[in-house]
């Protein structure tokens, strides 16, 4: 689903959004809005440190995300994880094939 900026706000704000979502364009400053908005909405400010998990794209990222995905909430009722700087270019998805391949298999089982 490709939404605009405003599109997405409402989407966000309905609760309408599933257990994974992609969040790109070319302007950095509506992405990074949008991810305060998703952060703001489901994590309290005193659970920050325990439910908000941010990961820099690097090789061996499966292991991070897996782990990040796999803790329960502490004292909040949502966790979120942030994937940042993911290359999605035919280069980028080619260096991380192995990576990606357990992140399909592992988000296809999660309800």
């Amino acid at each position: 689903m490709f939404l605009n900026y405003k599109e997405a706000i409402k989407y966000i704000n309905n609760r309408d959004y599933k257990n994974i979502n992609l969040i790109s364009g070319e302007e950095p400053y509506f992405i990074d809005k949008l991810i305060e908005h998703i952060i703001d909405l489901n994590i309290d400010d005193t659970t920050k440190d325990f439910n908000l998990d941010i990961i820099e794209s690097e090789k061996d990222i499966y292991e991070k995300i897996h782990s990040s995905c796999e803790t329960l909430p502490f004292f909040g009722k949502y966790r979120v994880v942030i994937v940042n700087n993911i290359d999605l270019s035919k280069t980028g998805v080619s260096s991380h094939s192995n990576d990606l391949d357990k992140l399909i298999k592992y988000f296809d089982n999660i309800s």
